[in-house]
């Protein structure tokens, strides 16, 4: 019986995992626009900081504006761009279990 019981759980879970992840890839994309390091650490609810690591770590898309060699280049963000990232971040995430966060 325990047996059965843990077979149907997997096969559920698998089951609610694909549907996420069909649905969360079949969101629209939201209007495309440029932002600033700024608007897109707002944007993404992250702070600045976060964002200027996750560039310098090449984790998340991002135009670099500047000379070559530049101590303070110019980061631009597209939101289309953004979007999409967050999206294949949920995906992930998902396709993972989760996170560890402990609370």
């Amino acid at each position: 019986m325990e047996a059965l019981y843990t077979s149907l759980v997997d096969e559920i879970a698998a089951t609610v995992e694909r549907r996420v992840i069909e649905r969360l890839q079949q969101l629209p994309v939201g209007q495309d626009r440029r932002m600033s390091a700024q608007e897109a650490a707002d944007y993404i609810g992250i702070v600045r900081n976060t964002l200027y690591v996750l560039c310098k770590e090449k984790q998340i898309p991002h135009i670099t504006i500047g000379a070559k060699g530049s101590k303070k280049p110019t980061l631009i963000f597209q939101q289309s761009t953004l979007d999409e990232w967050l999206r294949q971040q949920e995906v992930e995430s998902v396709a993972k279990g989760g996170t560890n966060l402990e609370y």
